[in-house]
C-alpha cells in the first residue's frame, strides 16, 4: 500500500525516490514489492525499454483505481483512530 500511496500522491517515482520514503522500507523488500506489483499489473515501468536502475514506476489503470479506496481508509482513520494517533506518537518504546 505504501508504494501505491506514494505513486498516487507524487506520480511516477524511481526506485531511489521510493526508497527515500519516510517508512524506510529495506532495499530487498522494496525490490520484491515492486516486482510483485508489476506482476499483478498494478504498476509498470514508465520506460520499459530503459534500464531498471534509472526508470520510474507509475500506476496502471488498475493501480490508479485504488485511489478512492486509500482515500476512504485515510478518512476512516482520521475519524476512528484520532485518539490513538497522539498516544502512538508520544508512547515510549517500553510502553505497550
Amino acid at each position: 500500500m505504501l508504494i501505491v500511496r506514494d505513486l498516487i500522491m507524487h506520480g511516477p517515482r524511481t526506485y531511489s525516490e521510493l526508497l527515500e520514503s519516510p517508512e524506510h522500507i529495506s532495499t530487498n523488500i522494496l525490490a520484491d514489492r515492486l516486482n510483485l506489483l508489476v506482476s499483478l499489473e498494478m504498476i509498470e515501468r514508465k520506460n520499459p525499454q530503459h534500464s531498471v536502475r534509472n526508470n520510474a514506476y507509475k500506476l496502471t489503470e488498475s493501480g490508479a483505481a485504488l485511489k478512492p479506496v486509500l482515500e476512504g481508509l485515510g478518512q476512516w482513520a482520521q475519524v476512528h483512530l484520532k485518539d490513538f494517533h497522539g498516544k502512538m506518537l508520544t508512547a515510549s518504546p517500553e510502553e505497550p
